[in-house]
């Protein structure tokens, strides 16, 4: 098969790797090679028996990896191998964001159930929010409960952030009375709607080393800077402090740093 790039043995090994049966990538190369086969000619190319080959096709053909004619007996054609592993990979990479965000749920719906049963009734110091989408919610859900003050601590991408994808609920906190305190990079207040920039207050440090949000003294949730991650469109993760004591140590933390600050 060298018109593929590769022999047959090592191709099929790795079609495997990126979800394919072996008789899937059997099918699926053969097709390749021959395409507009028939069943029975695949059968007899592939030593796999016919019925088999009916069903390994049905699978293919369910996975979009191939076409099959309208004429009879009907024949089968795989779709390009570059569009094929394209599809196959993309499918693994929205499973594994998928089991992300099923995690999350996991741990939230476990720290947050109550029992009589006591070794399931202790509330977690703190726990990881991994994935852009969930760790985006937390945020949304954690600036929801505030009613006295936020403290944010903010790279300019977090202030974008603020700006348009929390501006509702940062408006929401603002009109009902919530002292908001932001330290962010020089420059990046521009990109703050006046509505917000106007009824904030807000001072500018040179570098900002990670990101944070904390409520009413009583929760906070800290995230790595934009450089320490990888692929960050894709992946996001922070950490979720629901203890009181850490959270006023943070308080404190961060008035210090404020206090110290010149506002823009």
């Amino acid at each position: 098969m060298n018109e593929l790039g590769g022999s047959e043995k090592q191709l099929i090994e790795l079609l495997k790797k990126i979800s394919l049966t072996h008789s899937e990538a059997v099918i699926y190369l053969s097709l390749l090679k021959h395409p507009f086969s028939s069943a029975n000619e695949l059968a007899k190319l592939t030593k796999i028996p016919r019925t088999r080959v009916y069903k390994i096709l049905e699978r293919l053909e369910m996975k979009q990896l191939i076409y099959v004619t309208n004429q009879k007996p009907k024949r089968f054609s795989s779709i390009p191998l570059h569009v094929a592993t394209t599809i196959l990979a993309r499918r693994i990479e929205e499973s594994f964001f998928e089991a992300l965000r099923t995690r999350e749920e996991i741990l939230r719906s476990f720290f947050e159930r109550k029992t009589s049963d006591q070794k399931f009734s202790f509330k977690s110091m703190s726990y990881e929010v991994s994935e852009r989408d969930a760790l985006t919610t937390e945020i949304k859900d954690l600036l929801g409960k505030c009613t006295r003050e936020l403290l944010v601590m903010a790279t300019k991408n977090e202030v974008l952030r603020i700006s348009y994808i929390y501006k509702p609920e940062i408006i929401d906190i603002l009109e009902r009375g919530v002292d908001v305190f932001v330290i962010a990079p020089a420059g990046s207040e521009k990109f703050m709607p006046p509505k917000i920039l106007n009824s904030i207050r807000i001072k500018t440090a040179k570098e900002i080393y990670s990101r944070m949000y904390i409520v009413d003294t009583s929760e906070a949730i800290m995230m790595p800077s934009e450089g320490s991650i990888q692929e960050r469109r894709k992946y996001d993760c922070g950490l979720h402090i629901t203890n009181s004591d850490l959270a006023k140590m943070l308080r404190d933390f961060y008035f210090a740093k404020f206090n110290s600050l010149q506002p823009p």
